[in-house]
């Protein structure tokens, strides 16, 4: 018989080993996987889903219950069946949605600036971090991790609430884990929740953060924070590897995300592209009126005359600063459908660069209009 030990020396990853287990434990061989889930508890003496895979498989044994997933009838939600849901969610993106989406990219990310390397995506239906890396224009996947939400789900739009905000942030920093509580294990990465469009949607609260798990924890449950996003503390570990030195890294939070080949991203980019050129071309031509079209009804108070409404729009740009498109990300809104977000970058003639957020809709086909905007710290 092939020792468990021997196998997890050849591999040491905490979720490869689980899901190895798991596999064992689909076959009737229970006498030989008893042997292996001891060596797995053994091995991960912090893993409660170990434990609890021994409990199932003997409760299956006894007749008192199926394994893997099953809730027993006595059972209620507590952390018997929070722990089975976080064997369920891994099982089932290793096995089936990470296979299915095999040369495949979220909807929502349409570029990623040249002066970024790195992105993160959350995809929470499949409770993943996903890490890309930019090559060109195309985004690679270089590491997936099993991530946690708020414990009331996703949508956050009050103080307090527990809920996971849905939409495009950025990193802003990083707290070491000596200066917070023991819970977020090896440090804290803030994002900048709220952003413009949370608050143009009046959504409140703050403190939504990545950061580790408290000792004694290798993951918490799906569903187990108070709105952060949760990782084992050695997988943050390993993200703070990358991003070392890429603060602000962007990341998109997508409650239902949508899959697409890169030829669909090449086209959606192409149009989102092609209304900005045309606004920075009629912007920098100085007509007010021909500009002032680009810009919602909504974006301005109705009471502006159009010199007004004009300083309005530039306060965020002066008129000769040159916009580098290259330079700028492109994404779609999660969640919302026809809304963009374009964060530009210009460079201005003390060759200064600066970075101006803009919430695009795509009304009725071509008719393409720019409902708020915003400049950001760089």
């Amino acid at each position: 018989m092939i020792s468990f030990i021997g196998a997890l020396h050849a591999n040491s990853k905490y979720e490869a080993d689980l899901l190895h287990v798991v596999a064992l434990m689909m076959t009737p061989a229970h006498e030989i996987t008893t042997d292996m889930l001891n060596q797995f508890v053994a091995a991960y003496p912090e893993s409660r889903t170990g434990y609890i895979m021994i409990a199932d498989l003997f409760a299956a044994k006894a007749g008192l219950s199926t394994s893997l997933g099953q809730k027993m009838e006595h059972a209620d939600r507590d952390v018997v069946t929070d722990l089975r849901n976080q064997l369920s969610i891994r099982w089932s993106y290793h096995n089936v949605i990470k296979p299915a989406r095999k040369n495949l990219t979220p909807s929502s990310l349409l570029q990623l600036s040249t002066d970024h390397d790195l992105i993160l995506f959350m995809d929470i239906p499949a409770s993943r971090l996903i890490l890309y890396k930019r090559a060109g224009r195309m985004l690679h996947n270089i590491e997936s991790f099993y991530a946690s939400i708020g414990i009331k789900g996703f949508g956050k739009s009050l103080e307090g609430d527990k809920k996971t905000p849905v939409g495009i942030y950025r990193i802003t920093g990083f707290i070491p884990g000596n200066s917070l509580h023991e819970k977020y294990g090896p440090g804290a990465l803030p994002l900048d929740y709220p952003n413009l469009y949370d608050r143009l949607s009046q959504n409140t609260g703050d403190g939504i953060w990545i950061h580790g798990t408290e000792p004694g924890y290798v993951n918490r449950a799906p569903l187990a924070s108070d709105g952060c996003i949760s990782i084992a503390n050695k997988d943050f570990k390993k993200l703070i590897s990358y991003i070392d030195g890429s603060i602000p890294t962007p990341i998109v939070i997508d409650s239902s995300p949508e899959w697409v080949s890169n030829s669909n991203i090449s086209y959606r980019r192409a149009r989102l592209l092609q209304a900005i050129k045309k606004w920075s071309q009629v912007v920098g031509e100085g007509e007010q009126e021909k500009y002032l079209n680009f810009y919602d009804t909504s974006f301005f108070e109705t009471r502006l005359n159009i010199p007004e409404k004009s300083r309005t729009i530039l306060a965020d740009f002066p008129l000769d600063a040159v916009l580098d498109l290259g330079k700028s990300n492109l994404f779609s809104y999660p969640g919302i459908d026809d809304l963009y977000v374009a964060d530009l970058q210009f460079i201005d003639t003390r060759a200064d660069t600066f970075v101006v957020r803009q919430y695009w809709i795509e009304k009725s086909g071509k008719n393409w209009k720019i409902v708020s905007q915003l400049r950001i710290p760089k």
